[in-house]
């Protein structure tokens, strides 16, 4: 299973690159906002190491370059599974509970898998999504949430992020909350420029026999702490015997379009003052397609940095899938 779901993973990362081949990078690449990837990815891997169940990166700088060499290099996925063979993402956790039948899924008590999935209300109803809105986040998150940079925990939720030293990391997870080293990240969904809205999403719905469905288009911009991700994305559901919107395959799926984003960066001047920076402007193309999935995106940016901020100056997107019935259902997002 898990090497299915990193092929489907492969794919999608491979088409949130530039229309250029992905192939991997050195020392000496530079990534898709022109700055410099200052560690092989190679290199960066070797440096990984695993204990307690969780993925330790040096430091946050080598996640931030991990982020940025994925989307150049999506086999790293491979190679970290292959060099940790017993150690589970977030993201696998995830897609093997979305690949079961809904007859299996409806017989689990979803309370036991609390680290993995949320139930979301969602135009008033309740809708199973993961536990980590960041993807490239997840991939290196256990099934806890958990992962390492340096002496500093990272600990993922839908709504929350935490961060605090890994000498107390233990006290924390048998609950206790008061040390010192411990910051505490709210999620937030973040507007775009114009501030014309916060998320903009599109909904078709049908029904077949005693079967409801629906289509979700929508362009999706999270951030909490160092943590910041901008997205389109396009999502075939159905809804379950418990009244649960929950991914159904369709027999195709499409996105098509572009979102620009800004990257600003936190710049310190002399005497410790600091101000913002724009340092690119970006425009990312959208052009996919896919057969029988539930689900397909595009990573437009994520960073991992609490000096880099992005923002969305515009988007345009059309989804598209074939449902169960046949039909052939559009939607648009518009920032």
């Amino acid at each position: 299973m898990k090497k299915v779901l990193f092929i489907a993973l492969t794919s999608i990362l491979i088409w949130s690159c530039s229309k250029n081949e992905a192939v991997p990078v050195d020392s000496q690449t530079m990534s898709k906002d022109n700055t410099k990837i200052s560690t092989s990815p190679m290199k960066l891997l070797a440096d990984v190491t695993f204990s307690e169940g969780r993925l330790i990166f040096a430091d946050e700088a080598a996640v931030e370059t991990y982020f940025a060499a994925l989307d150049n290099d999506p086999t790293l996925i491979s190679k970290l599974n292959e060099k940790f063979p017993t150690f589970e993402s977030s993201y696998d956790a995830y897609e093997e509970l979305m690949e079961m039948s809904d007859d299996a899924f409806d017989q689990l008590n979803l309370d036991d898998y609390e680290n993995i999935i949320e139930v979301v209300e969602k135009n008033g109803e309740p809708t199973i999504e993961a536990e980590i809105p960041f993807i490239l986040a997840s991939v290196i998150a256990n099934k806890n949430g958990e992962f390492q940079a340096g002496d500093k925990v990272f600990k993922l939720t839908h709504e929350t992020v935490y961060e605090l030293n890994v000498a107390d990391y233990s006290a924390f997870k048998a609950g206790n909350q008061n040390m010192r080293s411990l910051t505490v990240y709210p999620v937030e969904v973040k507007s775009i420029s114009n501030s014309r809205a916060q998320l903009t999403n599109c909904i078709q719905s049908y029904r077949l026999g005693r079967t409801n469905h629906r289509m979700i288009g929508a362009i999706d911009h999270h951030a909490s702490g160092p943590f910041e991700q901008v997205q389109a994305d396009t999502k075939h559901e159905d809804q379950n015997r418990r009244g649960k919107w929950k991914r159904d395959r369709a027999s195709r799926m499409s996105q098509t379009g572009s979102i620009d984003i800004k990257l600003s960066e936190y710049v310190y001047l002399n005497g410790g003052l600091g101000t913002w920076v724009d340092i690119s402007t970006k425009t990312e193309s959208i052009a996919r397609s896919r057969k029988n999935n539930s689900r397909i995106y595009k990573n437009a940016k994520t960073v991992f940095s609490t000096t880099k901020n992005l923002t969305v100056m515009s988007a345009s997107t059309t989804h598209k899938t074939n449902g169960d019935d046949g039909g052939n259902r559009t939607c648009y997002c518009n920032l």
